[in-house]
C-alpha cells in the first residue's frame, strides 16, 4: 500500500492551514507554560473565534493578533 502511496506536500500543507488542528499544539503549550487547561481551552476558543471573524486562517493570524483576540 505505501509502495503506490503518492505524497503531495503543497496539498498537504494547504489542508493543515484550513483547519485548527494546530489549536490543539497551542492549548498543549499554554498549559506547558503553567496555564490551567480550562484557561488555556478558553484562550485558544477566543483565538479560533476571532480568526473566524476575521475570514483568515489560523495561520494567517499575527502574534499581535492571538494577543488582540483576547
Amino acid at each position: 500500500m505505501l509502495a503506490g502511496l503518492h505524497v503531495n506536500p503543497e496539498a498537504m500543507r494547504q489542508a493543515a492551514q484550513r483547519g485548527y488542528a494546530t489549536a490543539t499544539d497551542l492549548a498543549d503549550y499554554l498549559v506547558k507554560k503553567g496555564t490551567p487547561f480550562r484557561d488555556a481551552h478558553e484562550i485558544v476558543a477566543q483565538a479560533v473565534r476571532f480568526a473566524e471573524q476575521q475570514a483568515v486562517t489560523w495561520s494567517e493570524l499575527s502574534l499581535a493578533d492571538l494577543q488582540h483576540s483576547l
